[in-house]
């Protein structure tokens, strides 16, 4: 499984909630990751998320397209087997979509912020959370803050953001992916 990027982690919520669409449902269709934007795509988008899928049921994926037909903005396939379905960021959060390009997490809006569970999955409470990572970074929370000094042995100042600005991870390149899909499997 392909970990999670920013993109997925701080801006696909707001697509799920203002579309209706569970996560379990985009995860059932192969959903790999969402980006903000594809470098070997010819079209560009202003303020939309490209999310990728790795489709091993057509049919069933075929079926999910027509439902949101009216959301997706584009559907391609950037390469055999893979399909990206483009959608609009929701204008109510477009403040935060801004906000998450400056790397601004704790000035996303409140009701931006209520989208993001508060409470922590079980494995992040064996682990001794009480609230989810996205909440602690939200508040600038001290002890977040302590732990990824320790983690990255560097000092971070007090108010400083807790995660980072979007990178390399939130552009899609399917070339670097694929490279990225042989080598794991040669692992394995």
């Amino acid at each position: 499984m392909t970990k999670r990027n920013l993109t997925t982690t701080y801006l696909l919520p707001a697509i799920l909630n203002t579309h209706g669409i569970p996560l379990k449902k985009l995860e059932d269709f192969g959903f790999i990751n969402a980006y903000l934007l594809d470098v070997n795509y010819e079209r560009t988008f202003d303020s939309c998320l490209h999310l990728l899928f790795k489709v091993d049921l057509p049919i069933l994926f075929g079926e999910f397209i027509e439902k949101y037909t009216n959301e997706i903005i584009e559907e391609y396939d950037p390469y055999p087997g893979y399909t990206v379905l483009v959608f609009a960021f929701p204008v109510k959060y477009i403040h935060n979509y801004q906000k998450f390009l400056e790397g601004k997490y704790s000035l996303f809006t409140d009701d931006y912020k209520s989208l993001f569970p508060k409470t922590p999955t079980i494995q992040e409470r064996q682990k001794g959370m009480t609230t989810t990572k996205e909440h602690l970074v939200f508040k600038k929370d001290e002890k977040l803050r302590k732990s990824l000094e320790e983690l990255w042995c560097i000092e971070i100042p007090f108010g400083s953001e807790l995660a980072s600005i979007h990178g390399e991870t939130d552009i899609l390149d399917m070339n670097i992916l694929l490279e990225q899909e042989s080598k794991s499997s040669e692992k394995c």
